[in-house]
This record gives C-alpha cells, structure tokens and sequence, in this order.
C-alpha cells in the first residue's frame, strides 16, 4: 500500500495551532468567578494533548498522530459541553403551557399544608410554579442560588418526589 508522502512535523504543529485556538476560545468564553472542575478539565486535557504534539508528535505515523488528535479532541469538545448540558438538565423542567400565569389551586395550596413546606418554601414553590429559574427565584426573594436549590431539595424530600420540578407541580396539583 503506497501513502502519499506528508510531514509529520508539519502536521502535528497544526494540530498544536488548533488546540492554542480552543484554549483561546475557553479563556474568552470566560470562567466563572468560582472555578470548577467542568470548567478546567478540557483546559487540562488540551494543555496535555499540545504537549503531546509539540513534544512527540513528529515521532508517529500519521495515521496514529490523526487518531490520537481526533479521539483527545473528540473528548475535548464532549468537556466543553458538559457545563451546557448540565445547567440546562438542572435549571428548568418544561411545565404545562399556560400554568405560568394562573393562580394556584386550593388543592395545590392544601397539598403544600399537607408536606408541612415552610413559608419560604412555599414562596419557591410558587415561583417554580411560574416556570422561573433558580436564578430568577434567587433574584426576587434576596437569596443566593444556592440556598434555591437547598429549598428546593427540602421540598423534593418533603414531598417525595424525584427531583424535578415538573414532578413536584404534578404532584402538589393532584
């Protein structure tokens, strides 16, 4: 089998290029004030993967050195996403249309009396209710986000449900 003839050297700088691109776009994408490890993970495995090819990679076919940059990227891009995936599983369940705007029941509110939710409970319940966000909910009652989602897993308890807002309104509503 004949190859075409290549430069490793060449093409591991440019893999080299293209990792300093996505460790650019992750410092300006910006990180938190509260660095977690989601967010320096792909730093870490990018930094690594640069070293690899600066260091090593003119010493492998190109076969190898392809394989080994599209499987490191391919986690890379799975790491950047994790952040994403997760605010977006954890923030906000899609209620039923049109239960934002309407009062709640008296069933509703005789289920929350029944699961003995404090008054701050209740009031975050009722905004959940609403379909707000933790961070709106934070906003509004003068607390951190945090101390939302503490509520909140006191209220799942109380409850017993899983934790998921469109399970807790379902369940306070029937």
């Amino acid at each position: 089998m004949r190859f075409l003839p290549y430069h490793s050297h060449v093409v591991s700088w440019l893999f080299v290029v293209f990792e300093l691109v996505l460790i650019a776009y992750l410092f300006i994408r910006g990180n938190s004030a509260k660095p977690r490890l989601m967010n320096w993970a792909p730093l870490v495995v990018l930094s690594l993967l640069m070293v690899w090819n600066g260091g090593f990679g003119y010493a492998f076919n190109l076969f190898d050195l392809v394989g080994v940059n599209t499987i490191a990227l391919i986690i890379i891009v799975l790491l950047m996403a994790m952040p994403l995936l997760w605010a977006r599983l954890r923030e906000k369940d899609d209620l039923p249309e049109g239960m934002e705007n309407t009062e709640p029941s008296d069933r509703f509110m005789e289920n929350c009396a029944k699961y003995e939710l404090s008054s701050r409970e209740l009031e975050v319940v009722l905004l959940s209710r609403k379909s707000w966000t933790n961070k709106q909910i934070a906003e509004q009652l003068f607390i951190s986000e945090r101390t939302v989602e503490g509520h909140l897993r006191n209220i799942y308890f109380k409850v017993g449900c899983r934790r998921s807002k469109l399970a807790l309104i379902t369940k306070l509503n029937s």
